[in-house]
């Protein structure tokens, strides 16, 4: 697990990192940290190398809140927690699907349950599921997945963050759906399965995702498709 520090205090970064990897000091798990204090250089942080950030909100002229939106747009699946001194920002960080918010006077205190729920999290995220597209055998994680739709008798797979963005699978539609629904996956159309994350909005002529792709949507289904939608999101923002 690769996990950012970013606060523009460097004692307090390095601080936070050797707890981390204190409490984090286990055989069975692999932890590296990276401390960022200069503003510069995380307006140029890649999420993707990533897979938590810890981040302060009141940085002088960099406001954590924007920089957490900004690694979230880079890299959908990333762990964001935020630490700082100041209670009254708590509810900011639901905004971009915080999983924890700590004052550093707690720090000591909340930072082990705190990192309990990131492995839980962590977990989660990163369970592959095993396709068979071509006589191959291939291990996808489902945050990368962005849909799924069927062409002819063919199940094909749209990716991000793996080495190929696209791939046609051994299996159906309702397989797959019944596999990926627990999982943030909504089933918008007879032959297109779409990961919520992605969406950027949804209408009853269609479903637009980040990149601006348009997928379609069953007109009969339209109200009942929302409504999970904003459940789901609902959900995310609001989680603890």
């Amino acid at each position: 697990m690769k996990v950012l520090v970013c606060d523009d205090e460097p004692l307090f970064a390095e601080g936070l990192k050797q707890n981390i990897l204190n409490i984090l000091d286990k055989p069975t798990w692999r932890v590296s940290v990276d401390c960022v204090s200069d503003l510069e250089q995380m307006a140029k942080i890649n999420a993707e190398q990533y897979d938590v950030a810890f981040l302060d909100i009141d940085m002088g002229k960099l406001n954590g809140i924007e920089l957490g939106r900004r690694l979230r747009v880079s890299s959908s699946d990333i762990i964001l927690v935020f630490v700082t001194n100041y209670v009254q920002y708590s509810l900011d960080g639901y905004e971009v699907h915080a999983l924890r918010y700590l004052l550093k006077d707690h720090l000591e205190e909340k930072l082990p349950e705190c990192l309990d729920a990131v492995i839980s999290a962590y977990r989660k995220e990163r369970r592959h599921i095993r396709f068979s597209s071509e006589n191959n055998e291939i291990d996808v994680m489902p945050v990368h997945i962005v849909y799924a739709e069927t062409e002819g008798r063919h199940l094909k797979i749209h990716m991000v963050n793996e080495l190929r963005a696209e791939m046609v699978v051994s299996m159906t539609m309702s397989d797959l759906t019944e596999l990926l629904q627990e999982r943030g996956f909504l089933r918008i159309h007879q032959s297109y399965l779409v990961n919520m994350a992605y969406i950027q909005r949804i209408k009853s002529t269609g479903v637009w995702l980040n990149d601006d792709t348009k997928l379609p949507i069953s007109a009969r289904n339209y109200k009942y498709l929302k409504q999970e939608y904003l459940h789901w999101k609902g959900m995310k923002r609001w989680r603890m």
